[in-house]
């Protein structure tokens, strides 16, 4: 509790830096302290760090770079797309220090042409270790990293499409998807997130996906969509599950105690996968954002949740 205390305190402190000049007695600080403090405070949104770069001209120059690797980056809107672009452009250097990124900007099957522009962005950040994006733009990316032919048609010269510090992959399913069949980048992920939508056209989850072993997968989990009851048939019958180093699955769902559409499936995913697996209750102001953002710096956040048995019915 003490440290939760401390935590809440110095993010309060760090915060209230990047509003006012930090010139004065706090620049007498040893510079590693200093750097330590704004990197503190540039890391907590994107927000924070935007305004640590307008407070002036010594703590721009210190942190521009160096928050990077602790920040979240968060493009979930279509008009967010291209100036995350060009800001990547901008200076390889910023494009370089990018390791967490959640990028789905419009995931809507209709919006196939932002997948050029999502696919340039990826291959702009070559050491990302935590990223989010719809399937459609993941599957794209992956056919060009094991298809080298078809690269030109997409992506600029000197483009990265080995990207080795990649583990954890989180993937919005709104339309059929699946990895290349010589996939090098879902070769290498430990930890695979799937979210699941409400689409007539969309089965879940998607079957292209079930139908590959990924040989170093240690955790999969799934977010069950409202309505939705996983098809726990077709993943029976795939490959996914033979993932050698597979220990943890987990489904995680919103609906309320003893739903029994929830209880079905339950029963049938626990049959498959015993022991290793769970449901989780993931409540409303637990977005799937927030989930993964925590997940960025808190390893296994998901398995944190309630467990769904665990919660008491409502009458």
């Amino acid at each position: 509790m003490a440290s939760d205390t401390v935590l809440a305190a110095e993010a309060e402190v760090a915060e209230s830096f990047a509003s006012k000049s930090l010139l004065g007695s706090f620049s007498n600080l040893p510079i590693e302290i200093l750097l330590e403090i704004l990197c503190f405070a540039g890391s907590l949104s994107q927000e924070t760090y935007r305004a640590l770069l307008l407070t002036s001209t010594t703590i721009h120059n210190l942190t521009r770079l160096e928050c990077i690797p602790f920040l979240t980056i968060l493009i979930s809107k279509k008009n967010h797309l291209q100036p995350f672009y060009s800001w990547l452009l901008s200076d390889e250097a910023l494009a370089h220090r990018v390791k967490y990124l959640w990028l789905a900007p419009d995931t809507s099957p209709s919006k196939i042409d932002d997948v050029p522009l999502v696919v340039v962005c990826l291959c702009s950040c070559p050491n990302l270790v935590s990223l989010a994006c719809s399937g459609a733009e993941l599957a794209a990316w992956d056919s060009l990293s094991s298809n080298p032919k078809s690269r030109a048609h997409i992506t600029p010269s000197g483009g990265f499409f080995r990207h080795p510090s990649l583990k954890h992959l989180t993937v919005l399913e709104y339309d059929q998807w699946r990895p290349h069949r010589n996939s090098s980048l879902f070769a290498q992920i430990e930890t695979l997130h799937v979210i699941g939508c409400r689409s007539r056209g969309t089965r879940f989850p998607c079957e292209g996906l079930l139908r590959r072993i990924l040989p170093n997968l240690i955790d999969l989990s799934f977010s069950v969509p409202h309505g939705v009851t996983p098809r726990v048939d077709l993943m029976a019958r795939g490959d996914l599950i033979l993932s050698p180093k597979l220990k943890r699955v987990a489904f995680i769902t919103r609906a309320k105690s003893g739903d029994s559409s929830t209880l079905s499936f339950d029963s049938s995913l626990r049959t498959l996968f015993g022991h290793r697996y769970t449901l989780f209750y993931r409540p409303k102001r637990w977005t799937e954002m927030k989930i993964w953002q925590a997940d960025c710096f808190k390893s296994s956040c998901i398995w944190t949740l309630q467990r769904y048995e665990d919660r008491e019915p409502r009458s």
